[in-house]
């Protein structure tokens, strides 16, 4: 029977730092959510557009709310307060293992990719050996289209998404400053969003990232 490949400890150690990272960040969306909320059903609109540059935070340490509202925002801002900590100190650690990357720094060079992304692909696909192109790199990662057969018809539908749903989606935030690059992937997906959905010509993007970082 083949062998099931097993992460090395270097692999498992970014794979957990950046799960950690990602749950930091859905942490700091819920919180930023629910002061959104509170805002809205007080009819409150905050005087800036984006709420969490200094301007807006300094308006909601300010800002006055009934006595409860006002106590749920403060405990609110505190929990935010201390993701953005522990952002920070998380961030730092990341950046020294980049650092200390040569596999990082290579693929920090391609379009979309800095050294969190980077370092989420490399722990996603572990030892890039075991596949045998770039494509078998991009399915192992959910990023090929499904495929549904009967009799002599063949039906592609969309991706599959199997495989590590954090390295998808830092490939697909990666890809969001793809489109706007000069270069040949960004214009591959300006060719591609005329005539297909936006969410399909990212994902298209994502995939051809995969296949080049694999052959780097």
């Amino acid at each position: 029977l083949p062998d099931v490949w097993q992460p090395d400890e270097e692999t498992q150690v970014c794979r957990t730092l950046v799960m950690h990272r990602s749950r930091l960040m859905t942490g700091r969306a819920r919180h930023k959510n629910r002061i959104q909320s509170l805002l809205a059903g007080l009819l409150i609109h905050p005087p800036c557009k984006i709420l969490w540059t200094k301007v807006g935070m300094a308006w909601l340490e300010t800002v006055e709310l009934p006595t409860t509202q006002r106590m749920v925002l403060d405990s609110e801002l505190r929990l935010l307060a201390r993701i953005e900590i522990e952002l920070k100190v998380l961030d730092r650690e990341l950046l020294t293992k980049a650092q200390h990357e040569p596999r990082v720094q290579l693929l920090m060079t391609l379009p979309g990719l800095d050294y969190v992304a980077a370092l989420g692909l490399l722990a996603a696909l572990g030892d890039v050996t075991r596949f045998r192109d770039g494509d078998h790199a991009a399915s192992y990662l959910g990023l090929a289209p499904s495929t549904r057969q009967s009799a002599n018809r063949c039906y592609h539908g969309h991706i599959t998404k199997a495989g590590n749903s954090q390295a998808r989606w830092l490939l697909t935030q990666g890809c969001q400053h793809v489109a706007r690059h000069p270069g040949p992937l960004g214009a591959f997906y300006r060719r591609l969003a005329k005539r297909k959905k936006r969410q399909v010509a990212l994902m298209a993007v994502a995939r051809k990232l995969v296949t080049i970082a694999y052959l780097m």
